[in-house]
């Protein structure tokens, strides 16, 4: 859980740096369906990037001068006696993600439900052409469309049809409540991260430009649907994952419909993309590999790290702080957990890890316990003081 609590906080770092150039070089250019096509891809890279290393930089931090060592087994025995369990702050973080995400899921789940439910409630008539359901409402609904289906009410229909049907034809055309339902996928992945819901609402924006743009493009009159998007502006409650007629703001739709189209060399601002992908592959590779180092391990040491006081003040130590996990007791589980760490030229302690577990709550006990423990006496090599990687066996006895 851990390595994909590390996995998911990288794909918010690529989404933030990908998205925050978008919004200072493209948010104001007519390029709407290259813009959207931006906002996707930067969802898609976000997730992709962390996933990707290169060679050459893991090769580079592949080479250490640490030598190696292993300690002898220090044994920690208990006779029924109840300790207090330890809970490391990554297995909060991970429950407080886990809790976030499933309440970020099901506020989706059941908005979706509702919407789907309501689309066929009240309906007067569906009338059906080109794959396209047109279910008209007795209820005085704002104007939406969810996939195929256009939800509008009967005086809307009466009275501004043409338009309207347009519009959300439009949306249905250009396929947007796919993008919806993409995006709420990723919002349940990183709901922690406010650049993705500011990237939820720009994709709306985008959303509702392209369906304006097509209207006007069928020959409307400009002045007559700004009006209507006036009159449509304020209306009951709307569904978040459908595209309603009304959804972006009134006054940066008619700024974009009568803006000045982008002068088509402003397509080269979607090259910053390249290097800031890069960016983040160097950044994502070498946060993976940063405990990933390929030791270089001697059969001898000349001058071992030595603990403070000695071997028998790191049993002592050991002994004093280790914390038997009660789900351990209560379940009989015991067992040898080897641990490796390295000892650095200051003689302090980094780089812990586990070579060898028996159960997750012993693991992370005594990945704990080795993360407390004070600075070493460096270990010397030729004279010198070097990295010493040690492996130590920490045995969990019940008596």
């Amino acid at each position: 859980m851990e390595n994909w609590i590390t996995y998911i906080m990288e794909c918010a770092f690529c989404l933030a740096l990908l998205y925050l150039p978008f919004v200072g070089l493209l948010r104001k250019e007519t390029f709407f369906q290259y813009n959207r096509y931006a906002l996707l891809a930067i969802t898609v890279l976000s997730f992709l990037l962390p996933l990707i290393s290169i060679p050459e930089i893991t090769s580079q931090l592949g080479h250490s001068e640490t030598l190696s060592i292993q300690l002898d087994e220090i044994n920690v025995m208990i006779s029924g006696k109840v300790l207090s369990e330890v809970v490391s702050w990554k297995t909060i973080l991970s429950v407080i993600y886990l809790l976030g995400a499933v309440a970020c899921m099901i506020y989706k789940m059941t908005d979706l439900i509702r919407l789907v439910r309501f689309i066929p409630r009240g309906c007067l008539w569906v009338q059906s052409e080109n794959g396209i359901h047109v279910h008209c409402h007795v209820h005085n609904v704002v104007p939406f469309s969810w996939m195929n289906h256009i939800v509008i009410s009967e005086k809307d229909y009466e009275e501004n049809g043409k338009n309207i049907l347009l519009h959300e034809q439009a949306h249905i055309a250009c396929k947007h409540s796919w993008d919806v339902l993409w995006l709420s996928f990723v919002e349940v992945l990183q709901w922690f991260n406010p650049f993705v819901w500011m990237l939820s609402k720009e994709m709306q924006d985008i959303h509702e430009y392209e369906a304006d743009m097509s209207v006007l493009h069928q020959g409307i009159n400009a002045r007559d649907y700004q009006l209507l998007i006036i009159q449509k502006v304020v209306g009951s409650g709307t569904y978040a994952l459908a595209n309603n007629f009304n959804h972006s703001s009134l006054k940066k739709r008619i700024a974009m419909m009568v803006k000045e189209k982008s002068n088509p060399w402003a397509r080269m601002k979607y090259l910053y993309l390249f290097p800031i992908v890069a960016i983040c592959m160097i950044a994502c590779t070498q946060s993976s590999q940063s405990n990933a180092t390929e030791y270089i391990s001697y059969e001898a040491v000349e001058e071992k790290p030595e603990y403070p006081g000695g071997m028998g003040e790191l049993s002592t130590f050991l002994g004093r702080n280790l914390r038997y996990p009660v789900v351990c007791q209560d379940n009989g589980i015991q067992g040898k957990v080897i641990v490796q760490f390295v000892v650095n030229k200051e003689g302090s302690v980094e780089d812990v890890a586990v070579a060898t577990g028996v159960d997750p709550y012993l693991d992370a006990e005594a990945l704990r316990i080795v993360k407390m423990m004070p600075k070493w006496k460096p270990g010397k090599h030729e004279g010198k003081e070097v990295n010493v990687k040690c492996t130590i066996p920490i045995g969990f006895t019940l008596q």
